[in-house]
């Protein structure tokens, strides 16, 4: 089952799900408010969406509210460091996700945190693509990141948070990506299947 655990497109939702359905990726999972709408589209393709709810967590408070949230995946993204340590520590075995905001904080620290408290890394995908000057940045948090993932045995998904069907990855793509940054085939294939159990949890 080909997933990408994350996009948010912000038009033409009957363009972005062609080709999503080319590139053989059979679920997606996208913001809650916007599942009726893009389900208008994807039914046709035999795509399947899974509702995602995103919380920003700032000064390390979080919403009791979405702690009892079901059928639906639920991401924390840390804005501030204080955020990010607290975190996994708040909500064990939560999803925490990284991306141009906030991977400053994914340090060797925030890698042992997260793996003492069994929480998933969510690592954004779309800044790889970035024309802006911090792409470089990005890349070599990136290849730390493979580093950290491999010294604490971190579980991890890639998702591509793409906003236009130009940002969407095929999974061959990804794969080979993963590989050039060096992480190992076994890290890689877990993070498939630790994907492959988030939606199942939803859509059983």
């Amino acid at each position: 089952m080909r997933i990408d655990l994350m996009v948010q497109p912000v038009e033409n939702f009957e363009k972005f799900i062609d080709v999503v359905h080319r590139l053989g990726i059979r679920v997606i999972g996208v913001s809650k408010d916007l599942v009726p709408e893009i389900e208008k589209y994807s039914r046709t393709k035999n795509v399947k969406v899974v509702p995602r709810v995103i919380v920003d967590v700032s000064k390390s408070k979080i919403p009791r509210h979405v702690l009892t949230l079901r059928n639906c995946i639920v991401g924390f993204r840390p804005l501030d460091a204080l955020s990010a340590r607290r975190i996994p520590i708040l909500v064990r075995r939560s999803i925490i996700i990284f991306d141009g905001s906030n991977i400053k904080f994914l340090d060797d620290s925030e890698a042992h945190l997260i793996a003492e408290n069994e929480c998933t890394v969510e690592f954004s995908l779309r800044e790889l693509l970035s024309t802006e000057r911090n792409r470089d940045f990005y890349i070599r948090r990136a290849a730390k990141f493979m580093e950290l993932i491999q010294k604490y045995s971190l579980r991890v998904v890639f998702s591509s948070f793409a906003k236009y069907w130009w940002e969407l990855w095929h999974p061959r793509s990804l794969y080979a990506l993963l590989r050039s940054l060096r992480l190992p085939r076994d890290y890689i294939r877990r993070s498939m299947i630790l994907s492959q159990e988030y939606v199942m949890r939803v859509l059983s």
